[in-house]
């Protein structure tokens, strides 16, 4: 097969188009978050080594390539290829917070300036603090479960319009192939962003034809039910000093009505834990609240 110098020099700026796509919705891909260099794209930063790995598997005897098959870099090839197709690298912002304390009160901020315009900079900004850098921390601090256990991270701030409710969704693909079917922890900002909540939750929905529509009350108290007995059968210990039974994702000040799906999120909630935007706790509590709950799920099925 080609060789990445190969690949470089044929791949062109539609492949890399086509692959900033791919990663905003989640393509499966061994690289890692950027450390020192964005790739710049309608003002939102990206990767560049892994878009310009993902590239190479649109053009004629090409593949996705690997982290180990060559190097980024200010005097790197990577860099060059993607320069020459008309794109901007810069360094990293300097003095940016990139915990994941940080982007969570980021994310919660701008919840205050929802919008419906497609092209409101704190929407687009949300967009890319969700989809891109959110689920990059967690793959990283969390990828010795997500690999060795097949779990897959997606997130999601449209459907259309922007969403009410971002969500990052930790999920088995055998048992929950989409947010519509089984269980599956999930991040969920309120609508007013002083709260978030960590969730074990379940499909709620489902689709006919173009629409989703609302489940049974009974059966997603059914399905409630049964998660909770098989968590309890196993010895699950619910005690923990953030732990709620039921979440309020509505905007507190009664300002903004919150959309049929994201009042949905709140009927399917099973067990989980909310943080105060003021309060949330540290990357290290975060993740250990995270494998806590990850580990539940995998105890359900």
């Amino acid at each position: 097969f080609l060789s990445a110098k190969d690949l470089f020099k044929i791949v062109r700026k539609e492949n890399i188009l086509a692959a900033i796509k791919d990663f905003e919705n989640g393509i499966e891909h061994e690289f890692g978050p950027s450390t020192q260099y964005d790739l710049i794209h309608q003002e939102k930063p990206y990767p560049p080594k892994a878009i310009l790995g993902i590239a190479c598997k649109y053009v004629e005897g090409g593949r996705l390539l690997k982290p180990e098959e060559f190097s980024g870099g200010e005097e790197s090839t990577c860099f060059r290829t993607l320069r020459r197709e008309g794109f901007t690298i810069e360094p990293k912002k300097e003095g940016r917070d990139n915990s994941i304390p940080s982007i969570l009160k980021r994310i919660l901020e701008l919840q205050n300036n929802y919008s419906t315009s497609t092209s409101s900079q704190e929407m687009i900004e949300r967009d890319n603090l969700v989809k891109i850098e959110l689920v990059e921390k967690l793959k990283l601090n969390t990828s010795s479960l997500i690999d060795n256990l097949g779990f897959k991270i997606e997130a999601s701030t449209r459907a259309g319009l922007w969403a009410h409710i971002p969500w990052v969704r930790i999920s088995d693909p055998e048992h929950s192939p989409n947010a519509q079917q089984g269980y599956y922890l999930v991040l969920l900002f309120s609508l007013d962003g002083k709260r978030l909540y960590l969730s074990l939750n379940q499909g709620t929905t489902y689709t006919k034809g173009n629409s989703f529509i609302r489940k049974d009350l009974n059966e997603i108290e059914f399905n409630k039910k049964k998660a909770l007995d098989a968590l309890t059968k196993e010895g699950f210990n619910f005690e923990h000093k953030d732990s709620v039974s039921t979440i309020d994702l509505k905007d507190s000040n009664g300002t903004r009505k919150l959309s049929p799906t994201g009042s949905s999120y709140s009927n399917g909630h099973i067990h989980g834990n909310v943080y105060q935007r003021d309060n949330l706790p540290t990357e290290k509590e975060f993740i250990s609240d995270i494998k806590r709950l990850f580990f539940a799920q995998k105890n359900i099925y």
